[in-house]
C-alpha cells in the first residue's frame, strides 16, 4: 500500500520530535541530595534548583524534602551559548534560606548535601562572628583619586545561624571616612543583603555557621592624604596592596612591604595578623596621583593579586556606568 507524501512527511515530523525528546532527556542530569540539621535528614522543606548563566539567573525546579530529607531534581543542561553555567540547591527551613555549594557541568549530581540550622539573634551573641581576612588592593590613578577594592572573609563561629532579631545588622564593619562611590561585588549573601551606612558597612541578612565573603568597592576621593581603615574586633589578617609605582607613601599598623607581582602589575604588599578592634591601618600618601587604571582591567588586577597572596578568591567587578 502506497503512503501519501503527507502521512509521511508527518512521520518524519514525529520520528525528529521524539528524537528531541529522547535528546533533552539524555542531556538532563539528575541532583540527588538531602535537606541535613545536625547530621540528620529533615522532611518537608521546601528545595530548589537555581541556575546562574553569564546572562541570566533564577530557579529551575523545585522539590519538596522527604522523610529522611533526601530530595531530586533534574536541571537541565548547561548554557551552550554563554559558555558559563553554575547550578546550586537552596532550602527553606524556619523561614531562612540556606545554600548548597555550587555545581559546575560535569560535576557529579549525588551525594548533595544542605546543611540548616537553628537560629538565634545576633544581638544575644556578640563575638560570634570573626573576620578571617580582610584584603584591601588600592589602585591609585592619576587625578589623585584611588579605587580600593575589598574582599573580607568572615566566620561565624556559633552554632546557629545569627538572625537580625531587634538589631541593625547580623554583622558590620566600618569604613574609611570619606569615601565615595561605593558598591557591593557580587557575593553569596546578595548584593542587596550588604549596605552603607555612612562609614559602615551592615550585613542585613541571616549568616548560616561557616565562612562567607563580601567584596565591596569604593574610591578615595581626589587629593585624599591620609586613610584610617578601622579594623573589627576578631581580625585575623589583613593584606594591603597597593598598585607601583607610587612616591612618599607611608602605611603603619602592618608590618614592612615586600613585592609581589600580577598580571604584570607590581604591588607593594603589607600584611599583620592578629589584630583587634582597636587597631587601624594608616596610610599617608605624599603624592596621590599616580598613573590611571583601566577599568576594564582593574578585575583582572584584583583577582590576580589575591590569587598571588593565596587566597583563592575572584573578585567578579560589575561594569561601571559611563
Amino acid at each position: 500500500m502506497s503512503t501519501h507524501p503527507f502521512h509521511g512527511a508527518l512521520r518524519v515530523a514525529a520520528l525528529a520530535f521524539t528524537l528531541a525528546l529522547a535528546a533533552a532527556r539524555a542531556d538532563a542530569q539528575s541532583l540527588a541530595g538531602r535537606v541535613l540539621h545536625d547530621g540528620r535528614g529533615v522532611g518537608d522543606v521546601p528545595v530548589t534548583l537555581h541556575r546562574v548563566t553569564s546572562d541570566s539567573s533564577g530557579p529551575v525546579g523545585t522539590a519538596l524534602s522527604s522523610r529522611d530529607g533526601s530530595f531530586s531534581l533534574t536541571y537541565p543542561p548547561a548554557d551552550s551559548a554563554g559558555g558559563f553555567t553554575v547550578f546550586f540547591a537552596t532550602a527553606e527551613f524556619n523561614g531562612v534560606r540556606y545554600f548548597g555549594p555550587p555545581l559546575h557541568p560535569g560535576d557529579p549530581g549525588t551525594g548533595y548535601e544542605v546543611a540548616v540550622f537553628d537560629t538565634a539573634s545576633a544581638a544575644r551573641m556578640p563575638g560570634a562572628v570573626q573576620v578571617t581576612r580582610r584584603d584591601l588592593i588600592v589602585l591609585p590613578e592619576e587625578d589623585g583619586s584611588a579605587e580600593v577594592n575589598e574582599i573580607v572573609r568572615i566566620r561565624n563561629a556559633a552554632d546557629r545561624a545569627l538572625v537580625l532579631g531587634s538589631a541593625a545588622s547580623t554583622w558590620e564593619f566600618r569604613l574609611p571616612a570619606g569615601v565615595v562611590a561605593f558598591d557591593v561585588g557580587d557575593a553569596r549573601l546578595g548584593a542587596d543583603a550588604v549596605v552603607r551606612k555612612d562609614d559602615r558597612v551592615l550585613v542585613t541578612t541571616t549568616l548560616p555557621p561557616g565562612e562567607q565573603e563580601l567584596f565591596v568597592r569604593y574610591r578615595l576621593p581626589r587629593g585624599t592624604r591620609r586613610t584610617e581603615v578601622p579594623l573589627a574586633a576578631g581580625t585575623d589578617t589583613v593584606n594591603l596592596f597597593i598598585r607601583q609605582p607610587t612616591s612618599g607613601t607611608v602605611v603603619t599598623g602592618l608590618e614592612a612591604p615586600r613585592v609581589v607581582e600580577a598580571e604584570g602589575d607590581s604591588f607593594l604588599r603589607y600584611s599583620a595578623a592578629g589584630l583587634g578592634g582597636t587597631d587601624a591601618v594608616v596610610m599617608e600618601w605624599e603624592n596621590p596621583g599616580l598613573p590611571p587604571v583601566d577599568p576594564r582591567m582593574a578585575a583582572v588586577v584584583v583577582a590576580g593579586v589575591v590569587l598571588t597572596a593565596g587566597a583563592g578568591l575572584a573578585h567578579r567587578r560589575r561594569a561601571r556606568p559611563a
